[in-house]
């Protein structure tokens, strides 16, 4: 009987590897032969706004197409510039040559239009790696951006080299129930200079801000300057440039 057991146990060992290897993959000791494999995802749906979500879809199939095991591990999904949306453990499929993993994504994850999604497999002991074609993810705002007006006021038209004077910027919405907010740039178109900036506070009713520096007339060039107020804009409210401002700077040496 112990020849008998040690007769099948030596039959086993010479068999299996010829086994393991009609099935598309063998192990020679601790050295296994991987087979390659292909990766392609899919986005389901492929259009969405940022207040929507989206199922991401990856499968790894065995190109040997030879029944034995599928692909294991995890697949990690790609967004724009490379950085990473998530990872997913691959789940075998019933053909026995392939696995999927999915993740489920917010519109807001992506940028506001066509966004790049690939998924990256990184293989086992069995499988080479492989990456997926690339396929695109649009996504549309569901926020509303309100235009706006910004009107700019100098206190003192008229000043010296050693006087200032404060310039004043109202940014107003041109609908909606709320003010601008943000930031307003007071650029000198005279010499192309940002004579400073400023973040809006409440102005004189709900649906306006208001900001304001003080402008010394060194910083100007004497005579005639032309300044401007620019609104930034944000997420809500779109920037805007206002009509100019003029400030006439007189030489004190004179």
């Amino acid at each position: 009987m112990p020849r008998f057991s040690q007769w099948i146990a030596l039959t086993l060992s010479l068999l299996a590897p010829a086994l393991l290897s009609s099935c598309g993959n063998s192990i020679s000791g601790n050295n296994p032969t991987s087979t390659t494999t292909a990766s392609s995802v899919t986005a389901a749906p492929s259009t969405l706004t940022d207040m929507q979500i989206t199922v991401l879809t990856a499968t790894v199939t065995n190109t040997a197409g030879a029944a034995f095991i599928a692909p294991s591990g995890s697949i990690t999904f790609i967004g724009n510039s490379g950085a990473s949306l998530g990872v997913s453990t691959l789940t075998a499929n019933p053909d026995d040559i392939s696995a999927t993993g999915t993740l489920t994504v917010s519109g807001a994850t992506f940028a506001t239009g066509a966004n790049v999604v690939s998924a990256s497999y990184a293989g086992d002991n069995f499988h080479t790696s492989s990456v997926s074609t690339n396929i695109t993810v649009t996504v549309s705002s569901t926020t509303t951006v309100v235009n706006t007006a910004a009107v700019l006021v100098a206190s003192l038209p008229n000043i010296t080299e050693a006087e200032s004077t404060v310039l004043t910027a109202t940014v107003v919405a041109a609908s909606g129930a709320n003010a601008p907010t943000g930031t307003v740039a007071f650029v000198d178109e005279s010499n192309g200079l940002t004579l400073g900036t400023a973040v809006l506070g409440m102005g004189g009713s709900t649906t306006s801000a208001t900001a304001a520096i003080q402008a010394s007339g060194s910083s100007m060039n004497v005579g005639l300057n032309t300044i401007l107020a620019e609104y930034q804009g944000n997420t809500s409210f779109a920037p805007s440039t206002s009509t100019p401002a003029t400030v006439t700077v007189a030489n004190t040496s004179q």
